[in-house]
């Protein structure tokens, strides 16, 4: 049976990170990686900065930004109750409460 190592420890590396994963969310790709500091290397402004995460999963994204910009104002949505439960034990595990994570009915 061909079983991903990271479902199996329930963690996945991104980053400074090391998120728990399980089957309710994909891995995070190392793509997703190079995107997260794309976005932290651009010269965005400091203030009034707004990001909405989209198909949040591991919550891998908002969590990173969050932590290198704790002032930016980052939502994360997800149609996944249960991705969004992963996504929040890593939110608290890194504690980016800021995060603010919803569910998206469609």
């Amino acid at each position: 049976m061909n079983y991903p190592l990271q479902y199996i420890f329930e963690e996945a590396y991104f980053l400074d990170l090391v998120l728990f994963v399980d089957e309710r969310v994909l891995i995070p790709r190392p793509e997703t990686e190079e995107l997260v500091v794309f976005i932290l290397e651009a010269d965005i402004p400091a203030e009034k900065t707004k990001v909405l995460d989209i198909g949040t999963g591991s919550g891998c994204i908002p969590i990173s930004l969050a932590r290198k910009r704790p002032h930016w104002q980052i939502e994360s949505i997800d149609t996944s109750t249960q991705a969004l439960e992963v996504a929040k034990i890593n939110a608290e595990k890194y504690k980016t409460a800021s995060v603010l994570f919803k569910i998206l009915i469609s």
